[in-house]
């Protein structure tokens, strides 16, 4: 579309611009953008055959705001500079229609490549001003309405971010508080790490320091191979084994004993059994004081006690026999048969700093 650039450019002075500026049609305008008490006020004038044509709309700071023309801008003298900025860059052009016409503003400093201001005739502005006056009415009773409902949101908002930077908090304490490093996926609830710590403390008689955790074998990952187990888990100590069953009961042991394929009986004092779902951990029963602790053999995974708790050719078995030198009945699988279906085992060594 031909239009020419604008030929003259006071800038911004007094809260308003003039400027002149030819339509595409060939006629020259005289074009004054003015804020009237937070409205932007655009008239604009031509003459022909000694006749003067006018042209004037008024629009509302609320109203512009509203269909996002200046949604960066809370002023309309924030508004004029930008107009002003736009025009200056000899850009602006207007576009010449009957009974009204488009200026066109390139902007700068918000995501729009330009603005068009719809300016009516003069005649025409009472009956036009008067629609617009309904229609702003509305448009700020819709904004009240809006406004009071993003309080309420925002209000919502900051007691969300004040109740989960308090989740934080908590979390954040109640992980040094534990000071169990250790990722299990038998392991998935707090009462579980809390529970184990303190039966491990308690056998090593020290709460003073941090458990760390390395995984060593993992049913699930590694297979069911007596071989595997031997391969990743002997020579390691103190190791902790977790066990969860097909049916879902979760239980385990900790022994500072160390597996090997020789076999043999093994003692140290600080081995024990434990039952998540008992909530209980089980040492060696006061008339078995004497007994080993753990059972070495190259055909079997980790033997407890007796055979209070034990795993036989394949990791994908367990047994479980009581009474035995740990356990005075079945309180691990907690089935009626001596053996179990195994749905995952994990075995860690543990470390203290």
């Amino acid at each position: 579309m031909a239009s020419a650039p604008p030929t003259m450019f006071p800038g911004l002075n007094n809260k308003e611009i003039n400027f002149e500026i030819k339509s595409d049609k060939g006629k020259m305008y005289y074009i004054k953008f003015l804020n009237k008490e937070e409205c932007l006020l655009i008239s604009a004038y031509y003459s022909s055959n000694n006749k003067k044509v006018e042209y004037e709309s008024q629009f509302d700071i609320n109203y512009i705001k509203n269909v996002k023309l200046f949604i960066l801008y809370d002023t309309m003298d924030e508004c004029l500079e930008e107009i002003n900025l736009g025009i200056n860059t000899g850009k602006s052009y207007l576009v010449d229609e009957n009974n009204y016409i488009n200026i066109f503003v390139p902007l700068n400093n918000i995501k729009f490549n330009e603005i068009m201001f719809k300016v009516d005739l003069k005649e025409k502005n009472e009956k036009i001003n008067a629609i617009k006056n309904e229609e702003i009415i509305e448009l700020k009773n819709v904004i009240k309405e809006q406004n009071k409902e993003i309080i309420y949101l925002k209000d919502k908002v900051d007691q969300l971010e004040i109740l989960v930077n308090d989740l934080l908090t908590f979390k954040k304490e109640i992980t040094g508080k534990i000071s169990f490093k250790i990722k299990s996926k038998i392991i998935d609830t707090y009462t579980y790490i809390f529970l184990l710590k303190n039966w491990i403390n308690t056998i090593n008689n020290d709460s003073s320091k941090i458990i760390k955790t390395k995984l060593l074998y993992k049913l699930s990952k590694d297979g069911d191979s007596i071989d595997t187990f031997h391969q990743k888990c002997d020579n390691n100590s103190p190791t902790l084994l977790l066990v969860e069953t097909a049916n879902g009961r979760k239980f385990g042991g900790y022994t500072t004993c160390v597996w090997c394929v020789n076999k043999g009986g093994k003692k140290d004092g600080k081995t024990f059994l434990f039952s998540f779902d008992e909530k209980k951990m089980y040492k060696k029963r006061k008339e078995c004081e004497n007994e080993r602790d753990i059972y070495c053999r190259k055909d079997a995974g980790p033997i407890f006690g007796g055979n209070d708790l034990y795993f036989y050719q394949t990791l994908k078995k367990g047994y479980s026999l009581s009474p035995y030198y740990f356990l005075d009945k079945n309180d691990l699988a907690k089935n009626n048969n001596d053996d179990f279906d195994i749905k995952e085992i994990e075995i860690f060594k543990v470390g203290f700093e």
